[in-house]
């Protein structure tokens, strides 16, 4: 049976190992005695000296790999199944989001650090190369979840400047052999033409109301219209130019979820559905600062409610651990007002108090959601209040830097943000 050696930067924290059912997941015993309840890798698996069951550790650990055809070509390349998870891992979990590394028990690899110029032409080259790979879906029922409709380039380039809306692609490097990125190009799709500034657009708006990865689009000839996304799990020392990884899960992962359930269940509630109230357990138990965090949360849900994002599913909100073992709401990322980019999308993928059509839901409902996580109503109303202000503050930043965009979007999320507001009448 294989092994697997799983690390969080160069430290060893725990092993998978492979049985009939799948793999379990055990901590280094060191890791358990010393750190015993700590979320060391994740909150779903709070250090203990006993293996955690199959379910939670093909869970987590599909997490980590890619989804959809994008998968199952990796796969076909590598000669792995793409049910074999274990496989899959031992040949490319060396690079993981975040911090983890995996790597077959024993063989960790040696560091090679290096990178590869690219010029501006040879990159808008591989970028119009790149195509997305659209499943063509009849249902009246869509769900959009962006990862399987746009591929992604990871790059390293200089800091976003503040207030920056576009960016050059002179000093673009490939991270080559073990090297981390900091930037990921997100390159639109034929079939959605525009989509880079939508989103562009979203992510601006969105940064005014609450936290959101840097973005801008990149001021590059002959490419197809590319987002540049600012990594949120890399720091770059500003001495030394040396990229750290940070640790990150998203909430899959942390509530112990397949990927493939990262939608809540569109005909009626299930008990395995992600909600945003586990998601607030989860701070509420782990973080340093649970009230402010819980807001956050707020404020995130109603920016993606006012910006028409229905597919903020549970793969889309993430945790951060900027301190050890100490989670908070990572940035937000993939904003995109699915609602009038995709109108099939039509239901959100987590419900709110309960609600799944965005058409029916209420600020009341907002508010009962909030409560329910344990936040005062009262301040609830004014965490909402304020973040509908400064998201009118920031559509109209955004119209101004994407204009295109806004002649799509700007209309419908300033209605959207009308009718959560205290004093709307319908």
């Amino acid at each position: 049976m294989r092994q697997l050696d799983v690390f969080l930067g160069d430290n060893l924290v725990g092993h998978v190992v492979e049985n009939r059912k799948g793999g379990r997941f055990e901590y280094e015993q060191s890791v358990a005695d010393k750190l015993a309840g700590r979320p060391v890798l994740s909150m779903a698996f709070p250090a203990k000296g006993r293996p955690f069951g199959e379910a939670k550790t093909s869970a987590w650990f599909n997490g980590l790999l890619p989804e959809g055809s994008r998968r199952d070509e990796i796969c076909r390349s590598l000669g792995v199944s793409p049910y074999d998870w274990i496989g899959l891992l031992a040949e490319i979990g060396w690079e993981c989001a975040g911090a983890v590394r995996v790597f077959e028990r024993g063989h960790k690899r040696a560091r090679e650090l290096r990178f590869e110029a690219i010029s501006p032409s040879a990159l808008a080259e591989k970028l119009s190369s790149v195509t997305a790979r659209l499943p063509q879906v009849e249902s009246e029922l869509f769900r959009m979840s962006l990862g399987g409709f746009q591929e992604k380039m990871c790059v390293v380039m200089p800091t976003i400047p503040e207030g920056a809306y576009s960016v050059v692609a002179d000093d673009v490097l490939l991270p080559m052999g073990d090297s981390s990125s900091t930037h990921i190009l997100k390159p639109e799709s034929e079939h959605y033409p525009g989509l880079a500034e939508s989103e562009a657009w979203a992510m601006t708006a969105a940064g005014h109301a609450a936290r959101a990865s840097r973005v801008a689009l990149l001021d590059l000839d002959d490419a197809p219209g590319t987002l540049v996304v600012e990594r949120y799990d890399r720091v770059v020392d500003d001495v030394s130019k040396c990229v750290a990884r940070l640790h990150q899960e998203d909430a899959c992962q942390a509530l112990g979820i397949d990927p493939h359930g990262k939608y809540a269940t569109a005909s009626a509630p299930k008990g395995d559905d992600p909600t945003y109230v586990a998601i607030a357990d989860l701070l509420q138990k782990y973080s340093s600062d649970p009230e402010g965090e819980k807001e956050e949360l707020l404020r995130q849900l109603v920016a993606n409610l006012a910006l028409g994002n229905w597919d903020a599913h549970a793969k889309n909100t993430s945790f951060l651990y900027r301190e050890q073992m100490v989670p908070e709401l990572a940035p937000l990322y993939d904003v995109v007002p699915i609602a009038e980019v995709e109108p099939r999308t039509g239901i959100l993928s987590m419900r709110v108090n309960g609600v799944i059509n965005p058409e029916k839901l209420t600020r009341a409902d907002i508010i009962a959601e909030a409560a329910s996580w344990g936040l005062d109503a009262a301040g609830a109303e004014t965490v909402i209040d304020c973040a509908l202000r400064n998201l009118e503050e920031g559509i109209r930043v955004a119209s101004m830097v994407y204009p295109g965009a806004a002649s799509r979007h700007e209309a419908n999320a300033l209605g959207r943000v009308c009718r959560l507001k205290r004093d709307f009448q319908p």
